[in-house]
């Protein structure tokens, strides 16, 4: 398997399962995640140089060290990120 068809592989099992491995593996290797939860408009993406996991919601971000820290401390309208990320709908993987 050659470096494009393991990204195709995760943006599938992310587009259609909300698998969370996809997901951390698409942002650490520099993927951008646009979605949606109960209509806002969300967007996920690592900053390379500093290293940190952004989730940014009505122009407000929330900033993590890590995929792991996003998925135990992030909120999303009010609720974690676990909870609305499996209701959330995939818009676009950049």
């Amino acid at each position: 398997m050659h470096w494009g068809q393991l990204h195709e592989r995760h943006e599938k099992l992310l587009a259609e399962h909300h698998s969370l491995d996809s997901l951390a593996f698409l942002l650490m290797h520099g993927r951008e995640i646009e979605f949606s939860a109960k209509n806002q408009s969300c967007f996920l993406s690592r900053h390379g140089s500093a290293q940190t996991v952004s989730l940014w919601i009505n122009q407000q971000e929330q900033s993590f060290s890590s995929e792991t820290e996003l998925f135990t401390n992030a909120q999303i309208l009010g609720k974690p990120f676990l909870q609305m990320w499996e209701k959330a709908q995939i818009e676009t993987i950049l």
